[in-house]
């Protein structure tokens, strides 16, 4: 049996299909080509597509897999004679529906096709990360006031208080309090039943309660927005495999399970691929199981993954299969490896050098520099840090600081930037080898080195870019417009807090407004001697006294804006800002312009989604841009230089798994890996089902021995995780890998205890030392290199082609949304409710005006369901026509909608269950439906769906189909300048292949009521723009079999009479649609008046539930 990649001995092995086998495969020993050529194998052997899941860690990494497959089976196409040909044409074709995810799609997966089982919407969503965590925040700070309230814990408050102080319990708490809820669940048990059996009064007890309550409203958030999140994944999963009959249809389904990176996998992951690929007395199916992992590099422990775990499922296949020989990386480089890492991770495996070569050159550079201890401690640093929210130990507050400053005779020096600079001269050494800047990658552990490094990068003109980064939210004009609008959405009335107040003087002081520090200790001193309330009421009196016109400018500005906050978005305020503080213009005269520019625009962007999510308050944008900041590392700035330029990379050592480059720079080695651990010790800790003091309640000084055991165990491992991510980053260096960072002279003690680990090897410089100076690496594989020994490198000149700027663009675009052509997102549905009539049109969806206030008429919701499709001619016919008044015709569209989805989707379930499931999910929640109604509603459905499906048995056969998917969403740009996007959901589109043709047919449900032919031929004028358009997205964009679709069929099927319309589709008629809603669209509707948007035609009038509130 031969393989389309040629592969070593070793590889060869781990590709035996026979078996059950465990891969340890080291970095850069050709694993992806293994696990390929092992699905290619399968296949060779006869199992099909449908019946191997292969199993990745992250999405990117499946759409890889499943692209070297393609490729693969399209070289053994051409290799292949007549027969075998058709075999791999055949595999070829069900590629695009191979069980290729994460964990978390496999687990979708099983989810989706047993909703009924599990009592979820089958249509259900995962929770965002960021608004899971603002959810989760704001229900642990209304839980812990609940139970602070409760009488039943008031003892164990009062010990808290007494122990961690009064603002404790309203502050730290409510974080330790979620990490104790995240602790409880991880272990797998009930935080309720934990709960439950603590003693009563307890510290225990009372967290407990907490951390219960905020589950309990956690639960109910997700179930009220049919949301889950990867947690509930996992457990529903394992639920629906603890059942026989079900764990069988799986076990029969899935041939064979193939897992990559299965070293950062965790308990609960396990189990769920032992439910499939184990029999039930937990042994191993043969040939069913296939893993591939490396134990060095498991660096995502604080996502709860468990490297142990992968020696355990070696042990359990006992077919173990070493790949250790390094084919991405020089023999200088892996040795060298070898030589630190063997001294440092227990139980390492050497890696093999594809030849045994003589050291030619040392190709891993240590490049140090003398560190030296900073004991400044001016006036300047201390207003800087108070500032950015810190104490000070010198002043009272930020004006004391101020003044001082003020008077200070203090020089203020500039900052060596010494890490900057030596990564600089590393990138001139890798250049001096001839690399280019594409070639070199600066890999960190944490952003907060980016800073310096990119001063140096821009004073040297180095091209950079940071892939999925850091520094956006950081960045100063970001930070600037953020401040503005927390000051305008908390207002200027009361008094300000402490960081409230810092808020407003940094407001004042940042480049929008420019005061400076002399006027706002005066303003200082108004307030004091004027007994204001706050600082803006003392800006207004100056503006009256003293008559500066920036003042006054000023005053008048913040006024202004304060006022929005009662009706505008968060998008419409940060808007106002740009507008009335002039921020583009101001931006684009400062250095490095256009780029502040793009970020402002990003921050936009981000303020468009918080809008559109509509699950927060204005005051918890600036929080959730903080979560962003914290939380979602992959947020950089907004891109001039790209990944694919001639630009230096900068990622995190986390973001480069997988990756290689020629050269590998790691800043900052001498930076102290645990800071951030000792620095938030928690005063709470959950382990094991104890909750852990970090003092003792009866003397404060003292450290419970409980806590002192927890933190050293979890720093050690900390420690542990932090040299495997050191050989990862070096792993990754195909050609040369340089180690920048500052030396003190000191050298590590040999190790006794755990204690000494923690002390001895918490940098990375000092895990090299301890390699070299306690263990026996070879210094001789290193070049140690001084930083004052290498030239520093020159201005890069680069060649930028001049910008040719049209003053007339650019003071459009400086308006921004006033002024420059509206970037629209358009649904069919939206542009027939505007053709309809635009003055309905604009009171709806302008004004955002319900009728259900002004009007005693049924409420109808505003583009919810597909735009609320049926807002055309039934919403007056309907209510007057048919006697079920009581239901909504977007209700009745969803219900039936939902139901030919899930009949569609090949649910095993009946038509009359189903049809019950899904109305009693829709009107359960309204107890004003008589049972006798109900029966009504469903009989009504009833009729649509016998409708449907004698449509269905009517319909003429197109061939072979190739594709069936329902609910297809898509977003286009069909313009030249793509700021009119066009989307929409296909209730159903298939792919036929019909005579070497192929031809999609797109199909469409209305449940519009229907009483002679001149109704249903009125419904078909106005719904055949809409399916045109459904057909020019697919037309244009789908490609099924590496082709375009050659004909495109469009299909209404009306429900109510069980008719079925062929639509023909014509492309001129699209183009003048598509033009028109540009027109219509491409404007900035906010900004027009009532009298741009004319009445439809008087018959529209009539019929209309806004006839008698009509804007003249």
């Amino acid at each position: 049996m031969s393989s389309i990649f040629g592969l070593s001995e070793e590889q060869e092995k781990a590709v035996d299909i026979t078996k059950n086998i465990a891969v340890s495969a080291g970095a850069g020993s050709g694993k992806t080509r293994v696990l390929t050529n092992r699905y290619l194998r399968l296949l060779e052997g006869g199992l099909q597509i449908e019946e191997i899941a292969a199993i990745t860690f992250t999405e990117k990494a499946a759409l890889e897999m499943k692209e070297r497959i393609r490729k693969a089976i399209s070289e053994k196409i051409s290799l292949s004679d007549s027969y075998h040909k058709k075999q791999w044409m055949n595999h070829l074709d069900k590629l695009n529906r191979a069980n290729i995810s994460t964990i978390h799609g496999f687990c979708s997966n099983i989810v989706r096709e047993n909703a009924a089982f599990l009592g979820v919407d089958f249509s259900f969503s995962i929770i965002d990360g960021i608004d899971k965590t603002m959810f989760l925040r704001e229900a642990s700070q209304n839980a812990a006031e609940h139970c602070i309230e409760l009488g039943e814990y008031e003892d164990a408050v009062g010990k808290l208080k007494s122990v961690f102080g009064e603002e404790y319990l309203q502050g730290t708490f409510t974080e330790e309090a979620l990490r104790i809820r995240s602790g409880v669940l991880e272990e797998g048990k009930s935080i309720r039943q934990l709960c439950e059996s603590s003693e009563e009064g307890s510290i225990r007890k009372f967290c407990l309660a907490v951390a219960s309550e905020i589950e309990e409203a956690y639960l109910n958030y997700k179930l009220k927005q049919d949301l889950l999140d990867y947690d509930d994944l996992e457990t529903m999963t394992l639920k629906v495999l603890s059942i026989k009959s079900l764990r069988e249809r799986y076990r029969n389904r899935y041939k064979t399970l193939l897992v990559d990176e299965f070293q950062d996998t965790n308990s609960i992951q396990k189990d769920i691929l032992y439910k499939i690929a184990a029999d039930d007395d937990g042994r191993l199916i043969d040939k069913k199981l296939f893993v591939v992992g490396d134990f060095k590099q498991s660096i995502y422990g604080f996502r709860g993954t468990d490297y142990t775990i992968f020696k355990q499922v070696s042990k359990d296949i006992e077919n173990e299969v070493s790949l250790s020989t390094c084919y991405r990386s020089k023999s200088e480089i892996i040795k060298g490896i070898n030589s630190i890492f063997s001294e440092l991770i227990d139980g390492y495996q050497p890696l093999k050098c594809p030849k045994d070569e003589e050291i030619k050159e040392k190709r891993i550079k240590l490049l140090t520099y003398e560190k030296t201890r900073r004991t400044s401690n001016n006036v300047y640093t201390e207003v800087k840090n108070m500032l950015q929210g810190k104490e000070s130990k010198k002043f009272e507050d930020i004006y004391q600081a101020l003044k001082a400053l003020k008077d200070s005779n203090n020089d203020i020096t500039v900052k060596e930037n010494k890490e900057g600079t030596a990564v600089i001269k590393a990138i001139k050494l890798l250049m001096d080898k001839n690399l280019k800047f594409k070639d070199i990658c600066i890999l960190v552990r944490s952003r907060a080195v980016i800073p310096d490094i990119e001063a140096e990068l821009k004073r040297r003109n180095v091209p950079y870019c940071i892939i999925g980064g850091v520094g956006f939210y950081q960045k100063a004009e970001v930070d600037e417009i953020l401040n503005l609008y927390k000051v305008i959405v908390r207002g200027f009335s009361g008094e300000f807090t402490y960081e409230e107040n810092k808020n407003f003087i940094q407001a004042l002081r940042g480049s929008l407004f420019e005061i400076s520090d002399d006027t706002l200790l005066k303003m200082d001193i108004e307030k004091e001697e004027s007994n204001l309330e706050n600082l803006y009421e003392a800006l207004k009196i100056h503006k009256d006294g003293m008559h500066s016109e920036k003042l006054l400018n000023t005053a008048d500005v913040l006024e202004k804006l304060a006022a929005l906050k009662e009706k505008f978005s968060v998008v419409q305020i940060i808007q106002s800002i740009i507008k009335e503080c002039n921020v583009f213009e101001i931006m684009l005269c400062q250095d490095n312009g256009l780029q502040k520019f793009r970020n402002i625009e990003k921050l936009l962007q981000e303020a468009e989604k918080f809008d559109k999510d509509q699950l927060f308050t204005l005051e918890q944008f600036a929080d959730y841009i903080n979560l962003l900041d914290e939380e979602n590392g992959d947020d950089s700035e907004a891109a001039l230089d790209t990944e694919d330029s001639e630009a230096v990379k900068i990622m995190t050592i986390h973001q480069s798994k997988g990756l290689e480059f020629k050269g590998v720079i790691i800043p900052k080695i001498h930076s102290d890996l645990l800071s951030m651990s000792k620095k938030d010790k928690p005063n709470l800790v959950y382990n094991k089902s104890s909750i852990i003091l970090s003092k003792d309640l009866e003397d404060t000084k003292l450290t419970t021995p409980g806590y002192e055991e927890y933190l050293n165990s979890k720093l050690e491992k900390e420690i542990e995780e932090t040299e495997r991510l050191l050989y990862v980053a070096m792993t990754r260096a195909e050609d040369y890998v340089i180690l920048t960072g500052g030396d003190d002279g000191k050298d590590p003690s040999p190790i006794k205890d755990e204690t000494d680990k923690i002390k001895e090897l918490n940098s990375f410089l000092k895990q090299l030392k301890y390699a070299f100076n306690v263990g026996n690496a070879d210094k001789e594989l290193i070049e140690f290199i001084n930083s004052d020994d290498i030239e520093d490198l020159e201005i890069i000149k680069r060649d930028i082609p001049k910008i040719q700027i049209d003053k007339e663009k650019l003071q459009k675009s400086l308006g921004y949304k006033g002024n420059i052509k509206n970037s629209a997102s358009v649904s069919a549905s939206k542009y027939m409710k505007y053709k309809k009539c635009p003055r309905r049109f604009f009171v709806e969806s302008v004004l955002n005006i319900n009728a259900g206030n002004y009007v005693n008429v049924i409420n109808e919701p505003t583009e919810n369901f597909k735009d609320n499709l049926e807002v055309a001619e039934v919403e007056m016919d309907e209510q007057v026509k048919d006697p079920i008044k009581y239901l909504k015709a977007s209700e009745l569209g969803t219900i039936v909608h939902k139901i030919i989805e899930y009949k569609n989707s090949g649910l095993d379930i009946s038509d009359e269950l189903l049809t019950e499931k899904v109305v009693s999910k829709t009107l359960d929640e309204d107890s004003t439906i008589s049972l006798e109604n109900r029966t009504k509603i469903i009989d009504k459905i009833k009729n649509y769906i016998k409708n449907y499906e004698l449509i269905e048995k009517n319909r003429k056969n197109l061939g072979e189909i190739i594709l069936s998917q329902n609910e297809v969403y898509f977003l286009i740009s069909p313009l030249e300048d793509r700021k009119t996007m066009l989307t929409g959901f296909i209730d159903r589109l298939e792919v036929f292949k019909s005579e070497d043709k192929n031809v999609a047919v797109i199909t469409d449900y209305k449940t519009n009521y229907i009483d002679n032919d001149e109704t249903l031929c009125n419904l078909v004028k106005i719904y055949t723009p809409q399916l045109r358009l459904y057909g020019k997205a697919i037309k244009d964009n789908l490609y099924v079999e590496e082709r375009k679709m050659d004909e495109v069929l469009l299909k209404i099927y009306f429900l109510g009479k069980g008719i079925c319309v062929d639509v023909p589709y014509r492309d001129e008629s699209v183009e003048r649609t598509i033009n028109d809603m540009d027109k219509i669209f491409g404007r900035n509707l906010e900004t027009m008046k009532v009298e741009d948007f004319p009445k439809a035609e008087k018959h529209e009038c009539e019929k209309c539930i806004y006839k008698d509130i009509c804007l003249n």
